[in-house]
């Protein structure tokens, strides 16, 4: 399945652009518990889009806010755009 780069509210979301995690998919509830944590302390926090892969998942670095060297793939609907990147 692919997910077109559109967040919770229809707003397209570019690489660069800062969206808040505001729910959390219902797959990650059959994941491992330290995964399962990760997201819960990432919910309703601001995040970078690093990246897009191929399947359209929004990648969100939480070295900064949440817990160090970890990164998660989020489906787009589950994120908020707060902010457009500065385009140059």
């Amino acid at each position: 399945m692919y997910f077109e780069p559109t967040d919770e509210q229809g707003r397209r979301i570019a690489v660069g652009d800062w969206v808040r995690l505001v729910s959390i998919p219902p797959d990650v509830a059959t994941d491992p518990e330290e995964t399962r944590a990760v997201f819960a302390a990432a919910l309703g926090k601001t995040f970078r889009v690093e990246a897009f892969n191929e399947y359209g998942l929004a990648e969100l670095d939480l070295t900064q806010k949440v817990a160090r060297l970890n990164t998660i793939w989020v489906e787009p609907p589950y994120l908020r755009r707060t902010r457009r990147a500065v385009r140059r």
